[in-house]
């Protein structure tokens, strides 16, 4: 089941992130300077592929991170459910 993450901006604009870079900052051991002092929406979104053409949506959850002015994130998941390391 591949997955896929993003990030949506202020105006609701939806950027990718290669999934070991949304682990790491997730799991907080890469700063994210660019989210810093901000809430930020996270989407991961599993998804059915026929080859690598994605055919349908299994599951998304979308999280909103807290950053703290040092980038990484000032709140953890709340469940295993949201790590994505555990997907």
């Amino acid at each position: 089941m591949p997955v896929r993450y993003y990030w949506v901006d202020d105006k609701n604009g939806i950027h990718r992130v290669p999934a070991s870079r949304f682990i790491r900052v997730f799991a907080g051991e890469e700063p994210a300077p660019e989210f810093s002092g901000r809430q930020v929406r996270f989407v991961e979104a599993a998804i059915e592929a026929e080859g690598r053409k994605p055919v349908s949506i299994l599951r998304l959850i979308y999280p909103l991170i807290s950053f703290n002015e040092a980038g990484p994130l000032t709140k953890r998941p709340k469940s295993g459910r949201d790590d994505p390391r555990l997907a």
